[in-house]
């Protein structure tokens, strides 16, 4: 796509958080990314994070007790450092590019989730 990649070349993906340039068509740098708080060892249920690691599946102690209506939730990120500057940003100032980063994580999570493990 001609415009896409016009786009692309006019106004290159920046980081958000620290300004360098963006990596994989993304406004996040490589360093950014891999510094972010990923909720990957969560509760399958209600997607609070695990002090220490657990199996795929594994559900927090109050969701064995008391389980939610929901069969599992999937939260991307713990909301720490930065989530609060990007999200708060996104809400209070209506900088959409903050929302295109947080889909595209969430995606990628998504993806993870439903890929098949060996």
């Amino acid at each position: 796509m001609l415009s896409g990649r016009l786009l692309a070349a006019l106004f290159p993906p920046t980081c958000l958080l620290c300004g360098a340039p963006g990596a994989h068509g993304r406004d996040l740098c490589e360093g950014c990314a891999a510094d972010l708080p990923y909720n990957r060892d969560a509760c399958l249920r209600c997607a609070s994070p695990f002090e220490v690691a657990r199996p795929p599946g594994s559900l927090c102690s109050a969701c064995q007790r008391h389980p939610p209506p929901s069969a599992c939730t999937l939260a991307a990120l713990r909301y720490e450092t930065p989530l609060p500057i990007l999200v708060g940003t996104m809400k209070f100032r209506g900088r959409l590019k903050h929302a295109r980063l947080l889909g595209a994580l969430l995606a990628d999570a998504v993806q993870r989730r439903s890929a098949p493990r060996s």
